[in-house]
């Protein structure tokens, strides 16, 4: 993300939002930026939602993914994520 004045100008941004009760559509690859800023999260991969609820769940789901991804990878088959769904 950017250099970090512009991330830290984002970031006191978010807040005002989340203080002011906005809604903020946060994306990221980067999970540890959603505690900081987020009460719900919604975890959509490949265009299918695949959790919504609590970050701690969404997170679970995502690392879920990732490792039954890579699990099939190794023994050569071609599944993907939504397949556990």
């Amino acid at each position: 993300m950017g250099d970090m004045e512009y991330w830290r100008k984002c970031l006191h941004r978010f807040r005002e939002f989340k203080k002011d009760g906005k809604t903020v559509v946060l994306v990221s690859h980067n999970l540890d930026i959603f505690t900081g800023f987020c009460e719900k999260t919604l975890r959509v991969p490949y265009g299918l939602t695949s959790a919504f609820g609590a970050i701690e769940v969404a997170t679970y789901v995502h690392l879920e993914e990732i490792e039954f991804s890579q699990s099939a990878e190794q023994n050569g088959e071609s599944r993907r994520p939504w397949e556990l769904i």
